[in-house]
């Protein structure tokens, strides 16, 4: 086959199957259209993550809200102990004067359970108030079982691996330099 052929055959398949508009929804407008979808949710936390958040906490049991305000006093997080009903917190909610009421039931080192009352879905991300409200409660409930937290915190705390290069005193340039091919 000659280059001249070649080139009509090259062509031909370019204008065939390259130029139709499936082939350009296919590469251009899906991948863009799955990037731009994407990158809402991305956008969407990027503007509302730096806002404080205020949050109501009625503690049935007396036991949780002293130790979890401290705990989040330098976050995002800002809670408060109200002087109302739970119900008029609810309706503070819902009008958007608060950001959430959170409820801790008496029977909370039993149960595990407390609710969180929000008006919308981006306040469900509250991982870094979950974190310590759990942390707060195992407190409590190594407490009453007459164990220290401290004790117990310091025997279960995660090791930390120190990579250490056996040999380093050998390596020298020619060791990096010549497997990529710079050294002389």
């Amino acid at each position: 086959m000659k280059n001249n052929d070649l080139f009509k055959v090259a062509k031909w398949e370019l204008r065939q199957n390259l130029m139709t508009k499936q082939f350009l929804v296919m590469t251009v407008v899906i991948p863009l259209m799955i990037g731009f979808l994407a990158g809402i949710p991305i956008l969407i936390v990027h503007l509302t993550g730096d806002q404080v958040r205020r949050i109501a906490v009625v503690d049935e049991s007396g036991l949780i809200y002293a130790d979890l305000s401290l705990r989040l006093v330098d976050t995002s997080v800002q809670l408060f102990k109200p002087d109302i009903a739970p119900d008029e917190l609810r309706l503070q909610v819902e009008a958007g004067d608060i950001d959430g009421l959170l409820v801790i039931g008496s029977e909370i080192l039993t149960t595990n359970i407390v609710h969180l009352h929000v008006r919308d879905i981006g306040m469900l991300e509250m991982g870094e108030l979950q974190r310590e409200l759990t942390s707060v409660i195992t407190e409590q409930r190594l407490t009453q079982a007459g164990y220290d937290p401290a004790k117990i915190r310091k025997i279960t705390a995660a090791v930390t691996m120190l990579p250490v290069l056996v040999g380093a005193e050998e390596i020298g340039f020619a060791a990096i330099g010549v497997p990529i091919g710079i050294a002389t």
